[in-house]
């Protein structure tokens, strides 16, 4: 399951990973965020995953989520919710790779990450 919401009176797009992933989720995710970014400008990511199962993403999902990547030059700041410790080291990796400010959150820190992105 992947779904995206924008959390009200402001610029961040929640973004639910867990289970499978479907193309046609990846696709609704795109369009959220795309609405977002037209909105505002530029927009901040909580990421919260759950249990993802890697062998049930269909694989054109992987296709549409490099595509996302174009993105990334409207995201300011992304905090990721996980308590999978590879899910948080990669997060915490991004931030040297990429040019958007990453931190990484136990999952029970939801209103700490909120509160880290509306900075």
């Amino acid at each position: 399951m992947l779904r995206a919401a924008v959390v009200d009176d402001t610029n961040i797009v929640e973004i639910q990973y867990s289970g499978s992933v479907t193309t046609t989720e990846m696709e609704d995710i795109r369009t959220v965020i795309d609405e977002a970014i037209a909105q505002h400008g530029s927009i901040n990511v909580l990421a919260e995953y759950g249990n993802i199962e890697l062998r049930r993403i269909e694989p054109k999902a992987y296709v549409e989520d490099l595509r996302m990547t174009a993105i990334i030059g409207h995201v300011d700041r992304a905090a990721v919710l996980s308590d999978t410790d590879w899910i948080r080291r990669a997060a915490d990796a991004a931030s040297k790779i990429i040019d958007v400010e990453v931190k990484s959150f136990r999952s029970a820190s939801r209103d700490e990450a909120l509160a880290w992105l509306q900075d």
